[in-house]
């Protein structure tokens, strides 16, 4: 592929993306709308003609790895490994 039709892809993948963002922005809003309408109702789970809306607190217990690195720093050393990834970056 080309420079200029490797420009014309990116030019494409950034315009999908802002569709994509704006797309979020607006799932986002309509979210905070249905959620605002439950809170209204004073209920965490909504009944309608064809769906079932939950917003429920949720509880979950994390292990604080920083917390633990700095207290008990020579059992994290033995314990972290590395990992390896690439990233996908335009600039």
């Amino acid at each position: 592929m080309g420079n200029r039709a490797l420009e014309n892809r990116i030019k494409k993948l950034q315009a999908i993306k802002a569709k994509q963002e704006e797309l979020k922005k607006e799932a986002t809003a309509i979210e905070a709308e249905i959620k605002a309408a439950m809170e209204a109702q004073g209920t965490d789970e909504l009944h309608t003609g064809n769906f079932i809306v939950r917003w429920k607190t949720i509880i979950n217990n994390k292990f604080d790895t920083k917390a633990f690195g700095k207290e008990y720093s020579y059992l994290y050393e033995q314990f972290t490994r590395q990992s390896e990834s690439k990233r996908f970056t335009i600039v």
